[in-house]
């Protein structure tokens, strides 16, 4: 689970994330990272871990927070163009983005 820090705005990307927890099967409960921004000391260590668990294999990254096609958070703490530090090769994770303007972020053709 990554979430962007709520700043000013209305919407809890934390509590949103935490919500999802119980809807995934049981096994995979136990087995969630979170990567939230807010309760990370710099960007660079949020990205740092978001990196690290596609990496690493995760199945399942699900994005709650501020972005654009380009960006997650309002910060940029992760950008498309950072694709190219994974290296998680053949293991491709179920990406799933909680805003309109994500849902591009992995588009066909780049």
């Amino acid at each position: 689970m990554v979430a962007d820090a709520q700043g000013s705005y209305f919407y809890n990307f934390e509590q949103a994330s935490d919500a999802l927890i119980p809807l995934l099967p049981a096994n995979m409960q136990s087995n969630v990272q979170k990567v939230y921004r807010a309760q990370q000391p710099s960007d660079a260590t949020a990205r740092s871990k978001i990196i690290s668990a596609i990496n690493s294999g995760t199945a399942m990254v699900n994005y709650s927070g501020h972005g654009n096609v380009d960006v997650w958070t309002e910060r940029r703490s992760f950008r498309a163009v950072m694709r190219w530090e994974l290296t998680n090769g053949n293991k491709l994770p179920l990406v799933i983005c909680d805003g309109l303007p994500q849902r591009l972020f992995c588009r066909a053709g780049d």
